[in-house]
């Protein structure tokens, strides 16, 4: 097989971030499909079961994006090679 090729179907880490259901998860449930990807919620997956999509394999759950040692500790912990950020910041 071509070098090239064989690139191009490999399996990549994906980090989903974010809860945004309208972007994030169709793309996750598209993603997952070929690669190692997971998503990060800042709920329990158990609020999401009604979509069938999250569970305690595929996401980390409590994780807020605003506490950056808990993003250091996901990313260290799964190494993802590319990250899909998903995450509305909304300034109060």
């Amino acid at each position: 097989m071509d070098e090239t090729v064989a690139r191009r179907t490999e399996t990549m880490r994906i980090l989903n971030m974010g809860e945004d259901r309208i972007v994030v998860y169709p793309l996750f449930k598209h993603l997952q499909v070929r690669h190692d990807a997971l998503v990060f919620v800042n709920e329990s997956f158990k609020t999401h079961k009604e979509l069938g999509l999250l569970n305690r394999w595929n996401s980390y759950t409590h994780v807020d994006v605003r506490n950056s040692k808990a993003i250091v500790e996901v990313l260290t912990d799964f190494r993802p090679r590319n990250i899909v950020k998903g995450v509305h910041m909304v300034r109060g």
